[in-house]
C-alpha cells in the first residue's frame, strides 16, 4: 500500500458531484426519496421492507475523465441503518452498451456499526479501463432485506491523479 499522503499530493483533479436529496437535485429512481428522517435537509433514500435501490449515480465516464488508467471513483453517503444485521451494500457499477463490465459492492456494516445513528460510508475503487464513449459510472446502494435503511448527503468524487501515480 502507498502512503496516504503521498497519494493524496499526487491528486491532479477532483471532480464532484454531490446530492443531499433536497429540492433541485435529480438522479435517478428518485422514487425511494421520504421525508421521514433526513441526516441534512429534510428529505433522505429509505430501501428496504420491498423498495430495494436508493437514488441513483449515474454519469458518462467520458464527460468526468479522459484517462481511466489513472482516475478513481470514491462515493461517500450518509447512513442510518434500523439493524445492524443489515445486508445493505454500496454497488458501484461500470456499464456499456447496457451491461456491466465492472461489478463492485460494500456492505455497510463494514463500516456503519451502529444502528439508528447517523454514520458516514465512504469507500474508492478504481476506474476501469474502457475504449467505449459510452461507459458510465453508476453508483447507488441495493438493500433486498426487510431492514429499513436511511441514506443522504451521497457523494460522489471522480480522483485524476497524476500520470503514474497509481502505480508506485
Amino acid at each position: 500500500k502507498k502512503p496516504a499522503l503521498k497519494l493524496l499530493n499526487s491528486i491532479k483533479d477532483k471532480i464532484i458531484f454531490k446530492n443531499d436529496l433536497d429540492p433541485g437535485y435529480e438522479w435517478w429512481d428518485m422514487e425511494s426519496v421520504t421525508d421521514e428522517k433526513a441526516f441534512s435537509g429534510i428529505h433522505s433514500s429509505k430501501v428496504g421492507e420491498g423498495k430495494a435501490k436508493s437514488v441513483c449515480f449515474a454519469k458518462k465516464i467520458r464527460d468526468v475523465v479522459t484517462d481511466t488508467s489513472e482516475a478513481v471513483l470514491r462515493a461517500s453517503i450518509m447512513c442510518n441503518l434500523e439493524s445492524i444485521e443489515s445486508d445493505a451494500y454500496l454497488v458501484v457499477s461500470f456499464e456499456s452498451g447496457g451491461k456491466s463490465y465492472s461489478w463492485n459492492t460494500f456492505r455497510l456494516i463494514h463500516q456503519v456499526g451502529e444502528a439508528n445513528k447517523w454514520l458516514p460510508f465512504s469507500m474508492k475503487v478504481k476506474i476501469p479501463e474502457t475504449k467505449s464513449e459510452d461507459a458510465i459510472a453508476v453508483v447507488y446502494v441495493l438493500n433486498e432485506g426487510k431492514d429499513i435503511v436511511y441514506l443522504d448527503d451521497f457523494e460522489i468524487q471522480f480522483l485524476i491523479y497524476r500520470k503514474g501515480a497509481l502505480n508506485e
